[in-house]
């Protein structure tokens, strides 16, 4: 009894933080196969069927992404994980803790919102949007036009806005750190090393 209580507590534990945590890439969840499979020795037929659909639809793309269909799909993961123990956890001390969640909630969340109101987005015109890029940052003006370091397909790449055009500059490296007004100067990132492409400005 104590070894199944073990180790239903460790993956009630893995899910939780699973729970927790920000990214919802499908990689992420191979964590969770662990604690199902954990979960699935000591489950009955219908409990070990709710546990594998879950666990599947976890994994997949699921829409409307606004509704965050698997946020909901952990939180339920994690209340099923917790049955057995929820017996031994006093009502109080968990209604404490749902007030005290809530309270934090909201004060973060209003940190948050005052602080998305202060970012330059919300008091700047957009220049330019990149469809479909992962990340896109260290932006830089020069007389050629503006400058950005940016996610590629395999590889950091440079984007060069210009004359209402968006073009990518890669090279055989990860390209890091674009232009500066007077000089560029790009850093690579082959295996084996790092290398410097350096000139004057355009």
């Amino acid at each position: 009894m104590k070894q199944t209580s073990e180790r239903q507590g460790f993956a009630w534990f893995v899910i939780a933080v699973v729970l927790l945590s920000t990214s919802t890439a499908s990689y992420t969840f191979i964590v969770l196969l662990l604690p199902v499979v954990l979960l699935l020795q000591e489950s009955g037929p219908r409990r070990s069927i709710f546990l594998v659909v879950s666990y599947v639809l976890a994994t997949l793309p699921l829409h409307p992404a606004w509704l965050f269909p698997k946020l909901w799909l952990l939180f339920a993961l994690f209340i099923a994980a917790g049955c057995p123990h929820w017996q031994e956890i006093s009502r109080r001390l968990v209604l404490a803790a749902m007030i005290a969640s809530a309270l934090i909630a909201v004060v973060d969340a209003r940190r948050h919102i005052l602080s998305y109101e202060g970012e330059p987005g919300q008091h700047f015109a957009r220049v330019a949007a990149q469809e479909g890029a992962a990340f896109s940052s260290f932006p830089t003006i020069s007389k050629a036009g503006l400058f950005y370091q940016s996610m590629g397909k395999d590889r950091y790449v440079l984007r060069w806005l210009h004359d209402n055009r968006d073009d990518e500059l890669s090279f055989e490296g990860h390209a890091l750190h674009p232009p500066t007004r007077t000089r560029w100067r790009i850093d690579l990132l082959r295996i084996g090393g790092q290398s410097d492409l350096d000139g004057d400005a355009v």
